[in-house]
């Protein structure tokens, strides 16, 4: 379990680069972070991220009493959204709302979209022809944004996907934002 764990955290530091809040020694048996005071949160996050794929970093608990059970695989798999959602908004020292599939609130995508922007009052949430009529996420798995004292546009905000399955490295969100904005918003938000 631990070699493949450390294998599957050295391909994403290399994959993700310095964006990776983690660091894995060269002989991979020592995972560490810096202590900023969100410490907790990063070892929440790491712990469910490992939890809930056991089974494709290694079989050798597989059928042990140990193991978890698929559904508290799902559940592990929700706490790393959550975990995400509080990791983003610590770090852009703002607000965060878990946009992804099922949504924590049961909101469905239209309505937590509206929720957030009306929030954050950039752009006017109006789908377009031709985007999906029954859309989950739409790729998007947390939004998060600090906004200035006037409430203008320009603030920061930041979108992620909290990729856990096989084909996170196929994920890329940077590229879709532009889609999503064109097919879910009327007038344009102003802020990248």
């Amino acid at each position: 379990v631990v070699s493949g764990a450390a294998e599957r955290m050295a391909e994403r530091s290399r994959f993700l680069g310095p964006a990776y809040p983690f660091l894995l020694d060269d002989e991979g048996d020592v995972l560490d972070y810096d202590w900023d005071g969100s410490s907790l949160g990063k070892g929440a996050y790491l712990l469910s991220l490992i939890l809930s794929h056991l089974s494709a970093i290694s079989p050798v608990l597989d059928g042990s009493c140990v193991y978890p059970e698929a559904s508290e695989i799902v559940q592990l798999r929700r706490y790393l959204q959550y975990f995400a959602t509080a990791a983003l908004a610590a770090e852009v020292r703002g607000r965060a709302w878990s946009f992804d599939s099922p949504r924590p609130d049961g909101s469905g995508f239209i309505d937590k979209l509206e929720e957030i922007w009306s929030e954050l009052r950039d752009g006017q949430v109006e789908p377009q022809i031709g985007a999906p009529i029954h859309a989950k996420d739409d790729q998007i798995d947390v939004f998060a944004a600090r906004l200035h004292a006037d409430r203008l546009p320009g603030f920061l905000l930041a979108a992620a996907q909290v990729a856990t399955g096989k084909l996170w490295k196929g994920k890329d969100i940077r590229s879709h934002l532009e889609v999503f904005n064109k097919r879910w918003f009327g007038s344009q938000p102003v802020t990248q």
